[in-house]
């Protein structure tokens, strides 16, 4: 697996608000996995809801460790840009997500992981 997770976040001057401003988003393109659809509002239409939910994944583990107090509109973008179409990406987007947000200047203290537990008969 590839993944592209990058931190962005918005330097204007802090105002007080009551909430995290952090923005998530996951995006696994159809060419990572060798299939491309006609079209470019197939190829990048809006999010599927698999993609959505995984953004979800990313934000609930995340979202309660950013300091109280930050301020600064903050986004997170995991992009998937290879799988092998048999594992699913998304407990290593948590992960890519975790590490880029760890590498920036956010008040995260520690990274986070993601894991998939099956059993196997």
């Amino acid at each position: 697996h590839v993944f592209c997770a990058a931190t962005i976040d918005r330097r204007t001057p802090p105002r007080p608000i009551d909430f995290t401003p952090l923005r998530v988003d996951y995006c696994e393109r159809k060419s990572a996995a060798g299939r491309t659809n006609g079209g470019y509002i197939k190829r990048d239409g809006r999010p599927s809801d698999h993609e959505t939910l995984v953004a979800r994944i990313i934000d609930r583990p995340i979202r309660p460790l950013i300091s109280a107090g930050w301020c600064l509109e903050t986004q997170l973008a995991a992009y998937v840009l290879a799988y092998d179409g048999v594992h699913p990406p998304d407990a290593l987007a948590v992960c890519a997500a975790s590490a880029a947000l760890a590498l920036s200047e956010a008040p995260f203290p520690r990274p986070v992981a993601g894991v998939r537990v099956a059993q196997v008969d």
